[in-house]
């Protein structure tokens, strides 16, 4: 487990932040036993299959953030693939938690360790303890996310950030020992303790409520997603908007949100259809309106769309 945490610190000084993903999800396949679906088979979560008919393939093994996981075929209930993108995003952080970033190098990276913290012997130990761990309940919760269970969910994620909290006092004892220096045993705590609350936060980070009023009409709001705008869209908005940049989906008018299908992610295209439009609220400016720019081949329309931290409610519908 150490050797693959110290072997991702090039990951972390490439995105000069953890968590962040190129990638949202694993690819479904064999694993440990475990036999995936045929029609899932080098597919990801999140995506159509079949039988049942108009089915997604989920998670049954494995972690969301894994290069492999094993996926089962089964019925449609919305969220799966955000459920998979936000449970790898935290399946990243935890995974990172603990590998160093030299500073020199990416002196803003956060949640990361000097070089000189880096765990060894009895400190590494305890932290691939706490890793197992943590990891086993993330699946939890990303499970408990596909059936719509919050509850379950939330509890799941809270253990995931108690495994870590317990490393505190095993870090505390071998700071006694003298195992751990203080100033890297306060780190790892502070570590444990950011990690404990993104833990608890995470579950509420893609929430759907549905209001009906008294005349029968239904409005969905949904918090905490955003819009990452891919280079199709950057370059149609001619410099106005840039590759990657993160959008809450509450700043879009116009837009739907699309299933996985031809593409293979949660996507947003314009509600009106391929010469619709939306427009982009920055502030105090409204910017577009901007066309669809993708709406043949793989049509991932404006870009990904998965859970944004700090966004608010919107009431973007899902596309017909």
């Amino acid at each position: 487990m150490v050797g693959r945490l110290v072997g991702i610190v090039v990951v972390v000084l490439a995105l000069g932040l953890l968590g962040e993903r190129a990638d949202a999800s694993c690819v479904c396949g064999d694993l440990e036993g475990c036999g995936s679906a045929l029609t899932c088979v080098n597919s990801r979560p999140g995506l159509d299959c079949s039988p049942p008919a108009g089915g997604v393939c989920a998670l049954v093994k494995g972690l969301p953030n894994a290069t492999t996981c094993c996926c089962g075929c089964q019925k449609r209930h919305g969220g799966v693939a955000l459920c998979v993108d936000k449970y790898a995003g935290l399946a990243d952080e935890l995974d990172g938690l603990f590998a160093a970033a030299a500073a020199a190098v990416a002196p803003a990276a956060p949640r990361a360790l000097p070089l000189a913290c880096v765990p060894t012997g009895d400190v590494a130990k305890a932290v691939d303890k706490a890793v197992a761990q943590g990891e086993k309940k993330i699946v939890q919760a990303e499970k408990a996310c596909q059936q719509g269970n919050k509850g379950a969910e939330q509890a799941a994620a809270n253990a995931s950030g108690q495994a870590v909290d317990k490393l505190k006092k095993k870090i505390d004892k071998l700071k006694k020992k003298g195992v751990i220096d203080a100033q890297c045993a306060e780190q790892y705590k502070a570590l444990a303790d950011q990690y404990l609350t993104d833990a608890k936060a995470t579950p509420k980070a893609s929430t759907t409520t549905t209001t009906t009023t008294p005349g029968g009409s239904t409005t969905t709001t949904t918090a905490g997603r955003a819009l990452t705008v891919d280079t199709a869209f950057a370059t149609a908005s001619g410099g106005q908007l840039t590759d990657g940049q993160v959008l809450c989906l509450s700043q879009i008018t116009g837009g739907c949100v699309a299933a996985p299908g031809a593409c293979p992610m949660v996507h947003l295209h314009s509600a009106a259809g391929p010469s619709g439009t939306i427009t982009v609220t920055v502030g105090t400016m409204t910017k577009g309106p901007y066309t669809d720019p993708e709406s043949t081949g793989m049509h991932c329309g404006y870009g990904a769309v998965g859970p944004g931290s700090g966004c608010g409610t919107d009431s973007l519908p899902a596309c017909p």
